[in-house]
């Protein structure tokens, strides 16, 4: 197993169980260091040589001055974790593997592909044409013109592949204990750990969530619409998703925290009333998912190089045309507070 100190090296060895490690256990040698940690801990090593000095040099600098000491803690529960961690840790597994340094995936300009003044030129369906199990209604809609995608499935392969590639998200397919009537989703973890000593019980880092919705599209034969464009009207496929951006999965506060000056209901949001999904994580994910970035802020990974996240906005216009605007909703049935577009059309020769 493997965890993370924000600001340290990784640090591997001992499963780490509830306990104490004195000082002296953390320099002892070779078998000797792994029995002392077994004795002290009752779990097993995926060392079984004990640490390396790498290792044991980083657990030597968090010992605790008073008694020698180093508070660790095995379990993922932020409320065990309050006395040990700034804020809730996961295993290393969960965190992205091939992220990148590189160039900034802020916010980019925007293109014309479809002549659109208003949200309605879009043709959204109404909220009945989904699940009821669907709390709110999606806040994202991704339009794939038809020459690039023969089907809305062909389409739905377009968005999820960029989605994936753009921002490296964590796909999942259930079963599910509440999929919200979703046909799939995709997370990401780890994201702006919030630390405030004043508030250690409600410290937390952030997590990216979005479930798509396409298959009730298709069964009503809503997956297929046709626009006004520059060059005349054209079909296009269309997917529905619902992001938004909240306390972590695996955090006892998930998912809201009011005064989160990240995810709650605080500066721009503080006079938003009502369902705080709504007014505050639905646009704090749709703002992510277009630009990278949280309250203006470009978001990065919580990992060693701290690569940015990334919108799918500069993603996508390297490989396509694309239209995104993002407009007022919290009208009718659409509960959420702003609802965005994107339109991803074939590049054309200039």
């Amino acid at each position: 197993m493997t965890w993370h100190t924000p600001g340290r090296r990784m640090v591997s060895g001992v499963a780490i169980a509830a306990g104490l490690l004195t000082a002296a256990q953390l320099q002892e040698p070779g078998p000797t260091a792994a029995a002392s940690g077994h004795a002290a801990l009752g779990v097993e090593s995926h060392n079984a040589h004990g640490l390396d000095e790498a290792s044991r040099e980083d657990a030597r600098a968090l010992a605790l001055d008073t008694d020698q000491m180093l508070s660790v803690s095995r379990w993922n529960s932020a409320v065990i974790n309050q006395p040990f961690l700034p804020y809730n840790f996961s295993p290393e597994l969960e965190w992205p593997t091939n992220v990148r340094a590189g160039r900034s995936l802020a916010a980019a300009p925007p293109t014309q592909i479809v002549d659109a003044a208003s949200l309605e030129d879009f043709q959204l369906p109404p909220k009945t044409v989904f699940d009821r199990a669907m709390p709110r209604y999606p806040n994202v809609w991704f339009y794939v013109d038809a020459s690039l995608a023969d089907s809305q499935a062909a389409a739905m392969r377009v968005v999820a592949d960029q989605v994936r590639a753009a921002m490296r998200v964590r796909e999942s397919y259930g079963p599910f204990s509440n999929p919200e009537g979703a046909d799939f989703e995709v997370t990401i973890e780890h994201l702006q750990p919030w630390e405030d000593a004043a508030h250690r019980a409600l410290q937390h880092a952030h997590a990216f969530h979005m479930r798509y919705y396409h298959s009730a599209l298709a069964a009503q034969k809503l997956d297929r619409v046709t626009l006004r464009t520059r060059a005349g009207s054209r079909d296009f496929y269309r997917v529905a998703a619902s992001a938004h951006y909240e306390v972590g999965h695996s955090n006892p506060n998930h998912a809201d925290v009011e005064i989160c000056p990240i995810c709650g209901r605080t500066g721009e949001y503080a006079d938003q009333p009502g369902n705080l999904v709504e007014r505050v994580h639905d646009p704090l994910g749709l703002e992510l998912l277009l630009n990278g970035t949280i309250r203006d802020v470009v978001v990065r990974y919580h990992h060693e190089d701290q690569a940015e996240v990334g919108g799918i906005i500069r993603a996508l216009r390297d490989h396509f045309a694309v239209q995104h605007k993002v407009f007022p909703a919290q009208s009718g049935d659409r509960n959420t507070l702003r609802i965005g577009v994107v339109v991803i059309g074939a590049r054309t020769t200039e």
